[in-house]
């Protein structure tokens, strides 16, 4: 019994049923999946786990000698192709410190590590031999999970389908019998160890260190039941696992939400929209990258090439409605903010704005969102001098 069925494991992404991890001429080639049948595939990173059974039978002086786990580049034969055995040399990337050998010149350790709770049936083939010594009891040898640490083990950049340690790769479980005899099972998995980009750059047309003066931005006399626009800038880039395919899983990005909270006060959960009527699903959800980086992940590692990309810019994040910070017409707004957010006529108040975003990436222990981020907390003064009597220096002519 030698399967590979999870990875990243807790839960755990596991092979796409049906037809599973027993169909071997076909599993090789399904994917790890959420948990839900037939689901969408899961790029893994990070530090993960592989989840599986390697177990031989004990008869006719057969047992289990040695588990190993390797990784190769690229998608490579399943263990029922004819070209399987020609691409052997190919896994060369080591996911266990050791193999895991039971076999052992001294037959008491032999005896220990062949103790039913060092069999490896539905566990984490990523282990290592820990010993143990607890009074009063001698050393024990026990198999202790560990991950394999993806961000730091694959390698850097091998070609330009496979930069920053991501790409498209496949294991190799290779269990070995003590006649000789050796039985595989082979998993495709994608790799995502890129970084994702979040950046608040502030609202349209408010220099650094400015105010803002909401009769700038609202026409005099403008009523409640329309929208008062203002763009909120700022940039949203998960970086393509393979820069070429823009398609999933290569693009994994999943969303960015916006915030606002009121100095002393309460969190506004900012709309998404592009024009203050059209809306997603999530209305608090941005599903789309917005602006340019500048910089890719391949550019820190030497003699990796990164794929061509435009300078620096923002983008428009949202069109906020900046009817939520005039207590008069807030409780108009399509999403109105939660009560204490909003300025009274003739007052100010400080607030900051914070960006999120996400990916779709799965690692030991993460469903989803193992690359994310915060944007540094931009501060700004909103004055409301609607009225025409407000007496706000700042906001004078």
């Amino acid at each position: 019994m030698v399967w590979i069925d999870r990875v990243a494991d807790l839960p755990g992404a596991p092979v796409r049923t049906p037809p599973g991890w027993f169909d071997h001429p076909v599993g090789p080639q399904e994917p790890i999946v959420n948990m839900n049948p037939g689901g969408i595939v899961v790029p893994v990173g990070a530090c993960i786990s592989v989840v599986g059974t390697a177990v031989v039978g004990d008869c006719q002086d057969r047992r289990i000698a040695c588990v190993d786990l390797r990784a190769a580049i690229g998608w490579q034969p399943g263990t029922a192709e004819l070209a399987f055995a020609a691409s052997l040399p190919l896994y060369t990337i080591n996911m266990l410190v050791a193999p895991i050998c039971y076999p052992d010149p001294d037959p008491v350790i032999e005896g220990k590590k062949r103790a039913p709770w060092n069999q490896l049936y539905e566990r984490p083939l990523t282990a290592r031999w820990v010993p143990t010594n607890i009074p009063p009891f001698d050393t024990q040898y026990c198999l202790q999970r560990f991950c394999f640490n993806s961000a730091g083990l694959l390698p850097p950049c091998p070609d330009p389908n496979h930069p920053c340690r991501s790409g498209k790769y496949t294991l190799l479980l290779d269990v070995t019998d003590t006649l000789g005899n050796h039985y595989y099972d082979t998993q495709q998995v994608w790799f995502d160890n890129k970084p994702i980009h979040v950046e608040f750059d502030g609202l349209e047309g408010i220099k650094a260190c400015e105010d803002v003066c909401l009769s700038r931005f609202v026409p005099k006399g403008a009523p409640c039941n329309i929208c008062w626009p203002m763009k909120l800038l700022g940039v949203v880039y998960d970086e393509y696992i393979v820069p070429a395919d823009l398609t999933y899983p290569s693009d994994n990005f999943d969303y960015y939400s916006l915030w606002i909270t009121r100095q002393g006060g309460p969190t506004y959960s900012v709309p998404i929209t592009p024009d203050c009527v059209t809306f997603g699903p999530d209305p608090h959800q941005g599903t789309q990258r917005i602006g340019e980086p500048g910089t890719r992940c391949e550019e820190a590692i030497g003699g990796c090439p990164a794929p061509p990309h435009a300078p620096r810019f923002s983008g428009a994040l949202t069109e906020l409605d900046l009817r939520v910070f005039d207590a008069v017409c807030a409780g108009t707004a399509k999403f109105p903010p939660p009560a204490g957010f909003p300025l009274e006529r003739g007052t100010c108040c400080g607030y900051t704005f914070q960006l999120y975003a996400q990916d779709k990436t799965w690692s030991d222990g993460v469903t989803g969102g193992l690359h994310h981020a915060w944007s540094l907390p931009w501060a700004v003064e909103v004055c409301n001098d609607l009225n025409s009597d407000a007496n706000i220096p700042q906001c004078r002519q």
